[in-house]
């Protein structure tokens, strides 16, 4: 009896020991130098939920909710979405864009989308025709993901307990 319980017990410990390291390695700041459409980088997630910010340097409104973000990263992990932060900006202002992250340890993946190329960011994107035609103008904005790569809200609530009803019609 005591060896099963003692089995039991070191899987349990190990099983759990590395749940919480999943979870922890999900809640990290990961930059994304690319050049690739946003089609093609979902792609990478498919079979995910993806959570998408948009948000630019100069947004007031948006840097504001980067600490209600954190209130929400266990949750995040805990239910696998991915969290994928856009910023649409100047070029002039990706080095901003760093330290803004970085300081106020917003974690998920980032992207910097120079303004200019915000149009061919956004081909092929699998969303509706507004979508694609309002994506990169008003900020903050978000959008939800479903696990084949679909824009299923494209305006999605910011992290509140309202976007977590939210998240979970698409959970299941």
């Amino acid at each position: 009896m005591k060896w099963n319980f003692i089995n039991f017990l070191l899987v349990f410990l190990v099983g759990f020991s590395t749940y919480s390291q999943n979870v922890q390695s999900e809640k990290e700041i990961i930059f994304v130098d690319t050049k690739e459409t946003l089609n093609v980088q979902l792609e990478q997630f498919k079979g995910k939920i993806v959570y998408v910010d948009i948000w630019a340097t100069f947004c007031s409104p948006c840097i504001k909710l980067f600490k209600y973000k954190k209130d929400y990263d266990d949750y995040f992990a805990k239910n696998d979405i991915v969290v994928l932060c856009l910023c649409v900006d100047n070029s002039k202002r990706k080095e901003t864009w760093r330290k803004l992250v970085e300081t106020n340890s917003v974690t998920g993946y980032h992207v910097f989308v120079d303004h200019d190329l915000i149009v061919s960011y956004k081909e092929n994107l699998k969303a509706s025709r507004k979508c694609r035609k309002t994506l990169g103008r008003g900020f903050p904005r978000f959008m939800i993901v479903d696990k084949n790569g679909v824009i299923v809200e494209d305006r999605a609530w910011p992290p509140s307990d309202k976007l977590v009803a939210q998240m979970n019609k698409y959970l299941n």
